[in-house]
């Protein structure tokens, strides 16, 4: 192998619980490989995972389509481990769900009905005898996580057809005796034109006297042409787009800004909240260079994610902006039309916590002249 095992958990830990498997069949594909090839990498993600799932603040403010696929890495990661072996990450993982089951039983219907359905698969297949009997709204999610975590279940439900089956449901082909074959009639042979070899060589001394004038060329029609792209980039993380939004000459503007709500609702909750000023402070300096109306929008967008991340620290970096007259108008007017739009998702997401609370005081002092901001 060309990296040692914590290298190769760091690169698998960056996959599974940053970037994140969408795909169940890619990501049963990996973690049956992993068991394959290396049986500690599965139980050090095993570990990261029952961690994870035991912490207060990612049950409460995670996204539930990232601790979907953290149910669905417990449960994929159980499936390699035969019953002989099942008992080195069990005492561990017991305690990390009794532990977690108290901050999911207290979020959301959809979250706790995911915590619920992963308690019982992974306790199921612990060989537990004493399982908690609840009555699971979502049984969809239930059977997925339970035919990841029994494999072997599932493909005994599914049988493939065996050679006998196929064999008996073939028909006998009959050939007739004296079988007729039809002869294709001869192609009609296509007569060459005849050249007249004096008057070619007349019109070629013709046509090369006329090399020496350019001005009869046409002009070669470069009305449709296209500047086409050096290199195509790609961005993974939201440093680097900041760098490319950051670049005037930049024609990856549009893609950044479409990328970033994403990074933003991925990685900019795990950031310094530093960066969050950062990111705003790019936005609002971002060039359109084409003068397209797509740009406005999309840049809208993304200051909107800024603000359901973090909405504190949005709204503290954006309301003194508001009062900053180096931007004009329809900039300004384009702030409350953000901080309006993003209080709807944040009341829903933060609703009865203290960051909902702060961001209103934040900004209507701010935006009201109660600040030192409007001075």
């Amino acid at each position: 192998s060309v990296f040692n095992n914590d290298k190769r958990f760091r690169i698998l830990e960056n996959i599974l619980f940053l970037r994140g498997l969408t795909n169940e069949r890619e990501l049963v594909t990996l973690v049956s490989y992993l068991g394959l090839s290396s049986g500690d990498l599965v139980k050090k993600i095993l570990q990261r995972a029952f961690l994870l799932f035991a912490d207060e603040t990612y049950v409460e403010q995670g996204d539930y389509r990232d601790q979907l696929i953290l149910s669905k890495i417990i449960c994929s990661g159980l499936s390699v481990f035969p019953t002989s072996q099942i008992s080195e990450v069990k005492s561990s993982g017991i305690s990390m769900l009794m532990k977690g089951c108290v901050y999911w039983m207290d979020s959301t219907r959809q979250k706790r009905s995911l915590g619920m359905s992963t308690v019982l698969v992974v306790l199921r297949k612990f060989g537990e005898e004493n399982i908690p009997e609840w009555d699971v709204e979502d049984k969809t999610i239930l059977d997925q996580l339970e035919s990841l975590a029994n494999p072997s279940s599932l493909e005994e439900e599914s049988k493939m057809e065996t050679c006998e089956d196929i064999l008996k449901t073939w028909s006998h082909v009959t050939v007739p005796e004296n079988p007729v074959i039809e002869k294709s009639e001869p192609e009609s042979i296509i007569s060459k034109p005849s050249v007249d070899r004096g008057n070619h060589s007349k019109q070629r001394e013709v046509l090369d006297s006329d090399d020496d004038d350019d001005d009869d060329l046409p002009a070669y029609d470069m009305s449709n042409d296209t500047v086409k792209k050096e290199e195509e980039k790609k961005f993974y993380y939201i440093r680097d787009v900041l760098e490319e939004l950051g670049n005037p000459e930049s024609d990856y503007v549009e893609d950044c800004l479409t990328l970033l709500p994403e990074l933003c609702r991925r990685h900019l909750t795990h950031e310094d909240p530093a960066l969050v000023q950062q990111v705003v402070k790019t936005l609002l300096h971002c060039n359109n260079k084409f003068g397209s109306d797509e740009w406005v929008n999309l840049r809208a967008q993304a200051m909107i994610s800024v603000l359901e991340t973090k909405p504190i620290e949005g709204a503290r970096s954006l309301v003194p902006a508001f009062y900053d007259r180096n931007f004009p108008m329809d900039t300004r007017f384009g702030m409350l039309s953000w901080m309006v739009t993003a209080s709807e998702s944040i009341s829903k997401k933060f609703s009865g916590k203290m960051e909902f609370s702060e961001y209103i005081r934040v900004t209507i002092q701010g935006l009201c002249g109660g600040a030192s901001w409007g001075k």
